[in-house]
């Protein structure tokens, strides 16, 4: 099928993710820093790093977001034919993009966890080792939490996918998106404001929201996928001026939007609305600017290391090396420094899984493995 948000834009995307996600884990948390720097963001006796740096904290449900439009790009060849068929191929799917990013993550796992072991006082129990080897606990690196929900998400796709495919089937179109949506929004807004006596009613849904918000953001691209909402959107606006300037105006609605809803990082609810407006926004620039070639090039490459930035910088940043990361001494610098060791860290990791997979692929050729245990 052909999608609004092609291979090049999802690089795109992730790079904007991380670059988010380095800045929100550098300068939220002051306290988690154990040395002093200059704020150069400063004025009105204010440091507005810790600021932009919740804002920052979108980064998240954009990488949901993306995962969910994506996996239904993915399997959208399978949902011609029966619907036990489909289940079953998205199941494929899905297994083969975990076994994807275990194996990243694995790598990382056994070359930075040792590196605690023998030099920064971590202390070995084999449970709790192996529970934060599969990703259900995030000892070593509390940034690690979205592993586990990663592969919470994925499992959960296939069968999200098998109903709402049931459910096209009876209603043709786009009328079973309406309806879904209407139906969705009519709970909401009934149990939030229309009827006062379901106030318990009231708290738990907004907590079970606030707590799962990252389904929500996930099924969001998926539905907006399937039905090519961004496309249709695209086609609203027309004139490559318009859609310029809406984009632009798009991001202005979420940075200033996000700001002032949003006040800490556990408060991302509103994330539902701004995250598919982020998106559609920074690919539509992505699309009608050429000015920024330069620009989307570098978010691009940013991207393509996304995972392992994600899961190296704040080794970086808190757990091993933050005196050399605060060694700037200036806020904008320590995170251009810290994005060039998370970086270069991602470069050595990737020509070590490529090294390995080359070593294994040669293996297997020579007879020494046999294909079917070929890892990498």
């Amino acid at each position: 099928m052909r999608s609004y948000i092609t291979k090049k834009d999802t690089m795109a995307l992730y790079g904007t993710a991380v670059l988010l996600m380095v800045f929100h884990h550098m300068f939220y948390l002051p306290d988690r820093l154990n040395y002093d720097y200059v704020s150069v963001l400063y004025w009105g006796q204010t440091a507005h790093e810790a600021v932009l740096a919740n804002f920052a904290k979108i980064c998240v449900p954009i990488y949901a977001f993306v995962s969910g439009y994506g996996m239904y790009v993915s399997c959208s060849p399978l949902h011609g034919g029966r619907l036990p068929d489909l289940l079953r191929e998205d199941y494929k799917k899905v297994v083969k993009s975990l076994f994807g990013f275990y194996k990243k993550y694995w790598l990382v796992f056994f070359i930075f966890v040792p590196m605690g072991f023998l030099w920064f006082g971590y202390e070995f129990h084999i449970t709790e080792f192996i529970r934060s080897f599969l990703g259900e606990l995030e000892l070593y690196n509390m940034e690690w939490w979205y592993v586990e929900q990663y592969v919470k998400l994925l499992l959960l796709f296939p069968v999200f996918d098998f109903l709402v495919s049931f459910f096209a089937r009876l209603f043709s179109g786009k009328k079973a998106l309406c309806i879904l949506t209407g139906a969705a929004f009519l709970c909401v807004i009934g149990s939030l404001y229309v009827f006062p006596q379901l106030l318990p009613v009231r708290i738990s849904l907004y907590m079970f929201l606030q707590r799962h918000y990252l389904y929500l953001v996930f099924a969001e691209g998926y539905l907006i996928a399937r039905y090519d909402l961004f496309g249709f959107a695209a086609k609203v606006l027309d004139k490559k001026w318009f859609k310029i300037g809406a984009s632009l105006l798009g991001l202005l609605f979420v940075l200033a939007g996000r700001m002032y809803k949003v006040r800490d990082a556990g408060g991302t609810l509103p994330d539902i609305v701004f995250t598919p407006v982020l998106v559609f926004c920074v690919v539509t620039l992505c699309h009608e600017c050429g000015e920024i070639r330069i620009l989307r090039r570098f978010l691009e490459f940013m991207g393509g290391y996304s995972t392992y930035i994600w899961l190296t910088h704040t080794f970086f940043a808190y757990y091993y090396f933050q005196e050399l990361v605060m060694l700037p001494k200036y806020s904008v610098l320590i995170y251009i420094w810290l994005l060039v060791l998370s970086t270069a860290s991602a470069a050595l990791l990737t020509a070590v899984y490529k090294g390995l997979s080359a070593l294994l692929a040669k293996g297997v050729q020579s007879g020494y493995f046999r294909k079917t245990d070929r890892l990498f």
